[in-house]
């Protein structure tokens, strides 16, 4: 199972999880894991009070299991294709705090990190699309927007440093959001 996890970093909106359904289904004995879906898993059961309180500590106990055992279920993958987070706006007494939610205890699981960016313009007309088709609220800032992503984008340059130098790591930068051509890019990487 070393080694066979290729994650996929960006902030909300940028495409993630669709980019890494459409590599499991292009890049041959891939499985998709969400992030999103393994933070709800781990999780599950507080409320937002009970996650606001809880130091980053405390959120890391949880969490590292979680996604741990969801790379050991989906071990039988040549690859598995994560997308996830680094950082993320968490709510705490009413003001909004960035808390990096990637543990080094997934580091020896990594084979690739990817981290996906567009233009604040593109992302803020995907995130007002999804909206419309889902509900899902995002902030609607440029700004923020812009913001979040350069912060982003430091903290994985500082999380994967020592990944640079043996070219495990990309930045994507894709300022139309054409998906198909990062899901191209990406699988040659990857295959």
């Amino acid at each position: 199972m070393k080694n066979n996890v290729f994650v996929l970093f960006g902030i909300n909106g940028v495409g993630k999880s669709t980019i890494a359904r459409a590599l499991a289904e292009r890049v041959p004995d891939s499985a998709a894991l969400s992030g999103s879906e393994l933070l709800m898993r781990a999780f599950r059961g507080l409320d937002r009070y009970q996650l606001e309180i809880l130091s980053p500590e405390e959120k890391m106990r949880l969490l590292v299991p979680a996604f741990l055992q969801a790379f050991e279920q989906h071990a039988s993958a040549r690859r598995i294709i994560l997308d996830t987070h680094l950082v993320v706006p968490i709510r705490k007494s009413g003001r909004l705090v960035l808390e990096n939610v990637w543990s080094d205890a997934f580091m020896p699981h990594v084979g690739s990190a990817f981290f996906v960016s567009s233009g604040p313009e593109e992302i803020l007309r995907r995130r007002v699309r999804d909206y419309r088709a889902t509900g899902r609220q995002r902030d609607a800032d440029i700004d923020h927007i812009r913001r979040d992503q350069e912060i982003n984008l430091r903290v994985f340059e500082e999380t994967f440093a020592s990944f640079a130098s043996s070219s495990k790591t990309s930045v994507i930068m894709n300022e139309e959001l054409r998906l198909d051509d990062t899901v191209r890019l990406i699988a040659g990487m990857i295959a």
